[in-house]
């Protein structure tokens, strides 16, 4: 499976085994462009951000759009799935870090300060750690 979202906010799934020039799946969730994605471990939801603030989630099963979150007021860049599922850790171009509940994805349920730049990579260590990549170094 390949994952493409554009500028215009527009989410593509692709199955490269399909002689198809058409997507397997294709949402129109995000206000502008995408920016970052994630899966969870049985690769059956599907997590994106993007420059409207909003983190959005499918269900890949079911081939369909699951629910987003309010606009957090700033862009966000970077998505990760932690703790088997149960929490999504998105980075934002204000180096904020806000983490929603699984489920509950309307409002993030805590948000982390301290980096003074864009939170552009997050890479899961292992479920409880996560390496922030950022514009500061």
């Amino acid at each position: 499976i390949f994952v493409s979202g554009d500028d215009a906010g527009v989410v593509k799934v692709w199955d490269m085994r399909v002689a198809s020039e058409d997507p397997l799946h294709e949402w129109d969730e995000h206000e502008e462009a995408v920016t970052c994605f994630a899966m969870n471990d049985d690769q059956t939801s599907l997590y994106s951000t993007g420059l409207d603030g909003r983190l959005c989630v499918y269900d890949l099963r079911a081939s369909k759009y699951l629910e987003k979150s309010e606009c957090q007021e700033e862009d966000l860049v970077s998505v990760e799935v932690m703790k088997y599922g149960k929490k999504i850790v998105c980075g934002s171009q204000e180096g904020a870090i806000y983490i929603f509940n699984k489920d509950r994805y309307e409002d993030c349920s805590d948000r982390m300060l301290g980096h003074p730049a864009s939170i552009d990579g997050l890479i899961k260590i292992n479920e409880d750690m996560v390496f922030t990549c950022c514009e500061d170094g």
